[in-house]
């Protein structure tokens, strides 16, 4: 079956690619890199946080008296600092980042200002600490001015099981000690004086905490010390991405980043733990915006207090559709939303980051502002996860669904549609969406088991899948009546969801589907010593070629 359906692709492929409905094969280009940065903290995450990064698969927070990493909550403290030390800002960056966090729009937060650098004066007395952000890592500058004593910059790793001497003079720091050790690396601090580097190391203070040693030092003269406080990311921007390119426009990237909130000095952020222990954060939506000549312009983060997860974008010409999976009970849906009210189940459903159900949610951005212009909830009480999507006439939103193991029987469908009802667990279903995201189109289940879909240039949607006996086929079907118990089948549903245009049984299993530009379908199918590629007419009577 594997070989079968790697060499259905391969054909259809390089083919059929350009029969099919606007099939091109276009080099994906690759997505600009976001520069990490700062966020000075206007009200988007927990009030101690001064300022906030965010970073695949690790945010970081500096308080006055502490840095925090997250997913593994690791605290780096500075153990007798001042809690009010005064704030230094250099010039800000050219991007701004907005915040749609939760249900209450009141508390979105736009154009925060985000800055590679800020540095807190008098952290420890006449000890000043300048934090700057790489690609890889937090930077702490420590400048201990004439007269300090350099005793005093004394940090405590919280939420650890010990820090030890590591190798080249870094220090590690062990989360969890036994057979799958978690752990972290801070590599050797470096010093300068007058200009020119000088020796220092860390002293051991107690089993989780550490100072410095620096030798033969001038304390008349400032003194400069530097260590990795933190580790970020490659790149300051999404996982899971889908860059678009916008005509005479920005390029946007959009994608998923941890939550914001995930931040915290223990582990009630979190959404699950993986077999190593290790917390699996929360995820937000985060869309970033890129002039033509390649510079950072925004970012926008979107999502609730639990994990959202980005699978696919489409665009139009002036916006851009986010769709994707929640169980998120605050996703920031909009005032007209089509459903507001999130339906799912309650809390965290997985123990991995690959097994998210709850609700769809579809999203509406402006590609040339990063602004929200529209979001929707779409579920039931089951556990729902979104299959192919497609961006229709009238910038009109279709997402579909179907697994094996079937979907939730209770979505919501419209009165006409083809399926209105089903009962238990059902094999498939597919919903339209105005592009204002407010009023369902149609909305219906699909008869018998689902396995691919399409769509077609005038708004019909074309699956495939198999039935047994009474699959409702039209009259004017390539084959009425199925070859054996279970059979394969294509149908073309229209475009208001409540007729099928055709509906055939095709005599062998099928595995995918393309619309042709007619509304006819190129299909793959496989039967005992016999693997085909099928193209069915648009009116679903008779095969063109195969």
């Amino acid at each position: 079956m594997g070989l079968f359906l790697l060499r259905s692709a391969c054909i259809l492929f390089l083919g059929v690619a350009g029969l099919l409905n606007g099939a091109k094969l276009i080099p994906v280009p690759p997505a600009p890199e976001v520069t990490p940065a700062f966020e000075q903290n206007k009200g988007q995450t927990s009030p101690e946080i001064l300022f906030l990064s965010r970073n695949p698969g690790r945010n970081v927070g500096i308080t006055a008296t502490s840095v925090v990493a997250s997913p593994m909550r690791g605290v780096l403290s500075l153990r007798g600092a001042n809690p009010t030390p005064s704030v230094r800002l250099p010039a800000p960056l050219r991007s701004v980042a907005h915040y749609y966090a939760g249900s209450d729009m009141s508390r979105w937060v736009r154009d925060v200002p985000r800055f590679a650098s800020f540095e807190l004066l008098d952290v420890w007395p006449k000890i000043d600490i300048e934090y700057v952000i790489r690609p890889h890592a937090v930077i702490s500058r420590i400048t201990c001015r004439p007269g300090c004593d350099l005793n005093s910059a004394q940090y405590d790793v919280n939420n650890v099981s010990s820090v030890v001497p590591g190798e080249s003079g870094g220090l590690l720091v062990i989360f969890r000690p036994g057979h799958f050790q978690v752990s972290s690396y801070i590599n050797a601090p470096t010093a300068k004086q007058n200009g020119a580097d000088i020796n220092a190391a860390y002293v051991s203070t107690g089993l989780t905490s550490f100072a410095f040693k620096v030798d033969g030092y001038d304390p008349t003269l400032p003194l400069v010390l530097e260590f990795n406080a933190a580790s970020v990311g490659a790149s300051g921007g999404a996982s899971r991405l889908s860059t678009t390119t916008f005509p005479g426009g920005p390029t946007v990237v959009a994608g998923q980043v941890d939550d914001k909130a995930s931040l915290g000095t223990g582990y009630a952020g979190g959404c699950g733990v993986n077999f190593e222990w290790k917390v699996i954060a929360c995820t937000d939506l985060i869309v970033s915006r890129f002039s033509a000549a390649g510079e950072l312009e925004g970012v926008s983060c979107i999502g609730g207090r639990l994990t959202d997860q980005f699978v696919r974008a489409h665009s139009s010409k002036d916006a851009l559709w986010i769709v994707g999976n929640t169980e998120s009970p605050d996703f920031p849906v909009t005032a007209n939303a089509f459903q507001r009210i999130y339906k799912g189940p309650v809390g965290p459903q997985r123990a991995s980051a690959s097994e998210l159900g709850g609700d769809y949610f579809a999203s509406k951005v402006d590609p040339q502002t990063g602004t929200l212009l529209a979001a929707t909830y779409f579920g039931g009480p089951d556990k729902d996860s979104v299959g192919p999507s497609y961006l229709g006439p009238g910038d009109s939103l279709y997402i579909a669904a179907f697994q094996p193991s079937g979907i939730g029987g209770n979505l919501p469908t419209t009165a006409g549609s083809i399926r209105p009802t089903c009962a238990s667990k059902c094999s498939g279903h597919v919903v339209r969406l105005d592009s204002d995201l407010s009023k369902a189109i149609y909305s219906t289940y699909l008869p018998d088991t689902v396995v691919d879909t399409d769509l077609s240039t005038d708004g019909s949607l074309i699956f495939v899948g198999s039935s047994p006996a009474g699959f409702p086929v039209s009259p004017n079907a390539y084959r009425r009546q199925p070859s054996s118990d279970i059979d394969g089948t294509v149908a073309r549903l229209d475009a208001t969801g409540t007729k099928l245009q055709y509906a055939t049984y095709l005599g062998s299993f099928t595995t995918f589907v393309g619309a042709d530009k007619q509304g006819g379908a190129w299909v793959s199918t496989s039967a005992i010593n016999r693997n085909a590629l099928l193209h069915l007419d648009s009116t679903g009577s008779k095969v063109v070629s195969s």
